[in-house]
């Protein structure tokens, strides 16, 4: 019985931890799937910082699906933690040539979360 017990105790918190998400009514960017987050890196070596959280309060771990980072780097290094809010900073790659340069990060939870929340960031910097 006290074996059941420990077994039920233990599928109840790995069912809320997995489950954790977003009311439906939320307008919070992380809880919508393929959303964009817009911002600029200014070309005198600003950081953009992006705090990326649920509105549920749950920690959680986040995956990149794709980027392209050939003029903004993008600084994730707590993403495969299960945290919460994360971090990524975008900062523009120094030598770039003069014009407008792009950089975008594609962001997805990572398991334990039976969720799939997406967020896009994209960048922009102007070099004169």
């Amino acid at each position: 019985m006290k074996h059941l017990l420990l077994f039920g105790f233990a599928l109840a918190m790995t069912y809320m931890v997995a489950s954790c998400g977003p009311s439906v009514t939320t307008s919070d960017p992380i809880n919508k799937l393929d959303t964009f987050i817009t911002g600029s890196v200014t070309a005198s070596g600003g950081i953009r910082l992006y705090q990326l959280d649920l509105t549920c309060g749950c920690p959680f771990a986040m995956r990149i699906d794709g980027a392209d980072t050939t003029s903004i780097v993008y600084d994730t290094r707590d993403l495969s933690t299960i945290t919460r809010p994360h971090a990524v900073k975008a900062s523009m790659r120094s030598g770039l040539s003069s014009g407008m340069h792009t950089g975008w990060i594609l962001l997805h939870m990572a398991p334990p979360s039976l969720d799939t929340f997406y967020v896009t960031l994209r960048d922009t910097v102007m070099i004169p």
